[in-house]
């Protein structure tokens, strides 16, 4: 890991960063300023969910080299590696083969990022809820099937590379999105007046298999609490020390 896999993954975000700076084409460039704008706007989420919608080959291309560039050289946060694991899945090569294990990569990678992140968060609950968003997302089921049927010592060495990837990154600035999906922060909307609101989307409604009611809380416009910053960072050791032992023991 710190001889070849973490440098590894630092000379893949400046060889991104280089790609970005030189766009192949005018088109090109057009995708990745719309999702710039879209990144810049309301957290992220729309930048995510357009990334994952191309309407054409180009647009393909163009949303899955902004998704690398945007984990590996602008260092975001885990819901872009579970928007660019989910496009890996779907592409070949030109011999035909897949991205299948770097998809698991990228999987891995963005459940540890988020729960590193979601350690600044009061809210503990909240990054729970966001992981469990995406993970029950019907889009994901067909990678996550895939990655889950790997055989336990690929999926164990996949994770271990999402460590050495999240070493690489280091340490990410507050997302406060990330901390304001949780109980506490529910809580706090409901007291300031915000009523439920019945979900009819059937992406949202993955709960239960599809059966039953989901509501949603508006908890836009209440701040998140973070914890302080020496806080945070002995948790993020914590969790990468812990995670990297325990797979290090099963492989």
């Amino acid at each position: 890991m710190t001889e070849k896999r973490i440098p590894g993954w630092k000379e893949a975000g400046l060889e991104m960063a280089r790609m970005r700076s030189r766009p192949q084409s005018e088109e090109m460039a057009e995708f990745w300023a719309k999702l710039d704008r879209l990144a810049a706007q309301g957290g992220g989420e729309e930048a995510v969910r357009s990334a994952m919608s191309p309407k054409s080959g180009a647009e393909t291309h163009a949303n899955v080299t902004w998704l690398r560039w945007k984990v590996l050289s602008d260092n975001a946060d885990g819901r872009y590696s579970y928007a660019y694991a989910y496009m890996l899945n779907g592409l070949r090569d030109e011999k035909g083969a897949d991205f299948l294990r770097e998809a698991a990569v990228f999987f891995y990678h963005a459940k540890m990022a988020l729960r590193v992140d979601g350690a600044r968060c009061a809210d503990r609950s909240s990054i729970e809820s966001v992981i469990y968003g995406y993970e029950t997302r019907q889009v994901l089921q067909p990678m996550i099937k895939r990655v889950s049927a790997m055989s336990e010592k690929e999926r164990i060495s996949a994770y271990l590379e999402a460590i050495s990837l999240e070493e690489a990154l280091g340490e990410r600035k507050p997302q406060e999105v990330l901390c304001t999906q949780g109980v506490r922060t529910t809580l706090r909307a409901l007291q300031q007046g915000q009523q439920p609101q019945r979900v009819e989307s059937a992406e949202e409604q993955g709960k239960l298999n599809g059966a039953g009611r989901t509501f949603s809380i508006d908890t836009v416009g209440i701040e998140a609490e973070l914890i302080p910053e020496q806080d945070w960072q002995q948790r993020r050791r914590e969790i990468l020390d812990r995670e990297f032992g325990k797979a290090a023991k099963a492989f």
